[in-house]
């Protein structure tokens, strides 16, 4: 169980983060750590994708034993795939993962237990000092732009409209 001054902390730099994103033009939604949500999220919104779908990134500190673990806190981006991939294309998905996540910049995609198909970047960064704002921008801008690298590709091979094979050529 995360105690209350942890949450206290990641909800206060979450909301000076909220404050950054905001400056950029991005809307946002803190929710506070509940019996619906175990930890603080910070949600951004972002434009939709080509085809007109919703695109968020998920902002979370990452619960860690703060009495083994002193001066590092977690922070985690997230992002979804509009496309999940099937029981017929998840073996070819894993093909493709497999493939470009070696061509990222940082971070990786994957599936998660439920089968949704994710984007997902740690940022190690020193407890209490707050992220740099520049620096933080910049993350989310590259973390954008990482996140939509491939993003057409995995929805081709999720959806079963291409082969990892065909998409894993073409990227050569």
């Amino acid at each position: 169980m995360i105690d209350e001054e942890v949450t206290a902390r990641t909800y206060m730099e979450l909301a000076r983060l909220e404050e950054v994103l905001n400056g950029m033009g991005i809307d946002t939604n803190l929710v506070r750590k509940s019996e619906e949500f175990e930890l603080n999220v910070l949600v951004a919104v972002l434009d939709p994708d080509e085809q007109g779908r919703e695109r968020f990134i998920n902002f979370t500190f990452m619960p860690l034993p703060e009495d083994e673990i002193e001066y590092v806190d977690l922070l985690q981006l997230y992002t979804t795939f509009p496309a999940a991939p099937t029981a017929e294309t998840r073996a070819e998905t894993l093909e493709l993962i497999n493939g470009v996540n070696p061509k990222l910049p940082f971070g990786s995609v994957a599936i998660s237990a439920d089968g949704e198909l994710y984007y997902r970047y740690v940022l190690a960064k020193r407890r209490l000092e707050f992220t740099d704002d520049d620096a933080f921008g910049e993350l989310v801008l590259l973390f954008q732009f990482a996140a939509s690298m491939f993003a057409g590709a995995l929805d081709a091979v999720a959806s079963g409209e291409a082969t990892a094979a065909e998409v894993l050529a073409q990227l050569a």
